[in-house]
């Protein structure tokens, strides 16, 4: 289990800032991720801007919990889960004594969304920048997120990889369960 700050900053693209940018670098072979994030019945995380959320890439699954810190950093608690455990209700006991030390388990966890992302990494020296399509159930998204791996000054170096595409980051855009959960409401 990882115990660290996730810090990043987000930026929604139109599919012509997409394609302009993943054609502008050398970006590693696409990954399909399914998300899906689970709440309380009373919505505990989401009062809390919390999210819990079980991702697939291929046969991994990969459990994560994040918690605010401030706008941009967030604590995140991510573990592997075995590869049956694809719903909170399948983990094992180890896994769920696991999450058990990061959130209450008290009240039982539901399904509330799930969509699936193609993610394209770029890695540089500073940051881990990814291109994401994201196909919610009613629309499809495009994002770009810089992921610091160090301490140093990410909106100059962002809007300096930004520049080909004539992009600026002024603030961060909706987290991708915040636009789910409102692309929800077109159903």
């Amino acid at each position: 289990m990882y115990d660290n700050q996730e810090r990043e900053l987000k930026i929604i693209l139109t599919q012509d800032q997409f394609e302009k940018i993943l054609h502008s670098y050398d970006f590693e072979e696409p990954v399909t991720q399914i998300n899906t994030y689970y709440d309380t019945a009373d919505e505990s995380l989401k009062k809390e801007k919390s999210a819990l959320r079980i991702r697939q890439i291929g046969d991994q699954n990969i459990l994560t919990v994040k918690k605010p810190k401030d706008e941009i950093t967030k604590y995140e608690y991510e573990f592997p889960v075995s590869e049956n455990s694809i719903t909170i209700d399948d983990l094992l006991p180890s896994e769920k004594d696991h999450l058990s030390a990061i959130i209450s388990t008290d009240e039982p966890y539901y399904p509330t969304v799930t969509f699936m992302t193609t993610r394209y990494n770029l890695k540089t020296p500073h940051a881990v920048i990814s291109l994401d399509q994201t196909e919610f159930r009613n629309s499809t998204d495009y994002e770009l997120e810089y992921e610091y791996l160090d301490n140093h000054d990410g909106i100059s170096r962002l809007n300096e990889f930004l520049k080909p595409a004539g992009i600026t980051y002024k603030e961060n855009g909706p987290s991708k369960l915040a636009r789910a959960m409102k692309d929800r409401l077109n159903d």
